[in-house]
């Protein structure tokens, strides 16, 4: 069943991937678009899913890239800023962000 938006738009989403990315991806779709349906595909679900040991990091480094270099700049400040928020304000247990010290 489709949903419409306030503008009377039908909003159907498809996330590709049911691995933590995945997941975490189609839960913030829902908290930004509740009128929205979120549907999930994925090849394999539970233990089967490569997620279950992935991790991300996040490092501002050249590789990062945007249309122009302004705009990766822009990303990568915009990124940090967006991380570093939800580090103070929400759970580890919640967002999986902590410190990672380099050794």
């Amino acid at each position: 069943m489709a949903t419409t938006n306030r503008n009377g738009i039908q909003c159907q989403l498809l996330v590709l991937g049911g691995g933590i990315v995945g997941l975490n991806t189609a839960l913030r779709l829902q908290k930004d678009f509740p009128q929205a349906e979120v549907t999930i595909m994925a090849a394999d679900w539970g233990e089967n899913t490569v997620s279950g040991v992935a991790a991300g990091f996040f490092r501002a480094t050249p590789s990062i890239r945007g249309p122009t270099p302004d705009i990766a700049q822009q990303w990568t400040r915009e990124s940090w800023a967006h991380y570093q928020h939800l580090k103070v304000t929400e759970s580890p247990r919640d967002t999986g962000i902590i410190d990672v010290r380099e050794m």
